[in-house]
């Protein structure tokens, strides 16, 4: 679940009409991110997970899927009750 977000900051990118090369610089700084790291190395996280759906809530709202935008924003808030605030 945790790559899936690597897939969605690509598509999110490739939605702005990047390059194909940009779009893979993106997803490598979000593997490459020390967060991302740090939740996905040191134990399966609540917090890891609800970036990875809100990047696909974030992709399927900008394709305008609305509803697994919502199901995807609904995910993100069952894993932390934080994640609504920020």
């Amino acid at each position: 679940i945790l790559m899936s977000g690597q897939i969605a900051v690509y598509k999110i990118a490739r939605g702005f009409q990047l390059s194909h090369f940009i779009g893979l610089i993106f997803s490598f700084a979000w593997w490459l991110h020390p967060a991302f790291w740090n939740g996905a190395t040191e134990g399966l996280y609540p917090e890891a997970l609800a970036g990875t759906f809100i990047l696909w809530s974030f992709y399927f709202h900008l394709t305008k899927k609305n509803q697994y935008g919502f199901l995807f924003a609904f995910a993100a808030f069952l894993c932390k009750e934080d994640v609504g605030i920020t």
